[in-house]
């Protein structure tokens, strides 16, 4: 299949063709990791964090001015318009499949996850994380910060802006090591710290950094040679901590390939430091393809491009799917004989089929009916 054509719509100031792409990679590390093919690929949850910061931080700044009682109000209605349908959808269809499994979540799990706090849950070990709603503790990171993001961007302008995005920088990365300093205390692990909203506020500022460095300083972008820098010192970073084994697999978490960035990051204390690293080696990658390469090609092939379009649901259902399916690994290995990674690998088109399959259902079926009603909720000025 070609690379992409730019149509008049990807070429709109406000649409990045290479961010649907990179979407779609983010999407497809995850799958990678929850599938156990690659131990480094909880960082495509990261990559969301960051490029949701830049992204709302970006739409909130290009819009008219108008009154902030509009703006908040539109904002959040947009908000809502694009992640409850399918969110609640999502949770509609597995608790009306739960009475017929075998272990299907409790009663907390379903409350925390419609309330939105099921990562609070899951960090305090109140709820466990279920093959079934695992996951979702990211969204909630997500829906917390979509609550106070727009009163920060809407109230602060200029470099007033800019400088609070460098606090809440700043504060994202003390508050880890804070927490982390009353060891043995309630969310001061490594796993829980991960799992917080507080942990990523350097995610998200990162992202916003990137998006009001591009309004105050049009033209200033990055050069390519500073982001391939910037993503080799990312990539030997995690092999400099002593003690960190870096090509062995990850027992520990059942999946291959860490790279020397194993999930909550316990090694040499990466939790501490390792996030905001990744952060901005992102942001620097973000503002670069916006400003210099809004066309890079590997980014912008259609079908990565369709996979980053429905990257929303695809993240909601492979989590569930990963489980419901991995059965198939144990027979691939009976009937072959071949070892467990050769399998995993026979297994992940049938779980990428399936995945892409329910989240193209997802996004024609639910999500764009309410996406189109969007435009209603836009300030005029």
């Amino acid at each position: 299949m070609p690379h992409a054509t730019a149509t008049q719509a990807d070429l709109t100031p406000d649409h990045v063709p290479a961010l649907d792409g990179l979407r779609g990679v983010a999407l497809l590390l995850v799958m990678a990791y929850h599938g156990n093919l690659l131990g480094a690929g909880w960082l495509g949850v990261q990559l969301f964090f960051v490029l949701s910061g830049f992204l709302i931080t970006r739409v909130l700044l290009r819009e008219p001015d108008a009154p902030a009682g509009a703006q908040l109000r539109g904002f959040w209605l947009r908000r809502v318009l694009r992640i409850a349908p399918a969110y609640l959808v999502f949770l509609a269809v597995l608790a009306g499949i739960a009475p017929f499994a075998e272990r299907p979540p409790a009663a907390r799990e379903w409350a925390m996850a419609l309330s939105l706090t099921y990562n609070i849950g899951q960090a305090g070990g109140w709820i466990p994380g279920s093959h079934w709603l695992g996951h979702v503790w990211s969204l909630c990171v997500e829906e917390h910060i979509y609550l106070v993001w727009p009163l920060l961007i809407i109230g602060l302008k200029g470099p007033r802006l800019g400088a609070a995005l460098v606090a809440l920088f700043l504060l994202g990365l003390v508050t880890r090591i804070l927490m982390a300093s009353h060891g043995g205390a309630a969310f001061s692990s490594p796993h829980a710290l991960a799992l917080l909203t507080t942990s990523h506020l350097d995610a998200f500022a990162a992202g916003g950094l990137g998006a009001w460095w591009l309004s105050a300083r049009p033209g200033a972008y990055p050069p390519g040679w500073c982001v391939a820098v910037a993503g080799l010192l990312l990539a030997s970073a995690g092999g400099l901590v002593p003690d960190n084994p870096v090509w062995a697999p990850a027992q520990q978490f059942g999946a291959w390939a860490t790279l020397g960035w194993p999930n909550t990051l316990p090694n040499g204390r990466q939790f501490l430091w390792g996030y905001s690293l990744f952060n901005i080696t992102v942001t620097l990658l973000l503002v670069w393809l916006t400003g210099r390469a809004p066309q890079w090609p590997p980014l912008v092939h259609p079908a990565l491009r369709r996979v980053g379009r429905v990257s929303y649901a695809g993240y909601l259902w492979h989590f569930p799917l990963a489980h419901a399916l991995s059965p198939l690994v144990f027979t691939l290995h009976h009937w072959t004989g071949a070892g467990f990674y050769a399998c995993l690998l026979m297994w992940f088109p049938l779980f990428a089929f399936s995945t892409y399959a329910a989240a193209e259902l997802s996004y024609r079926l639910v999500e764009q009916p309410f996406l189109r009603r969007k435009h209603r909720w836009r300030p005029s000025q």
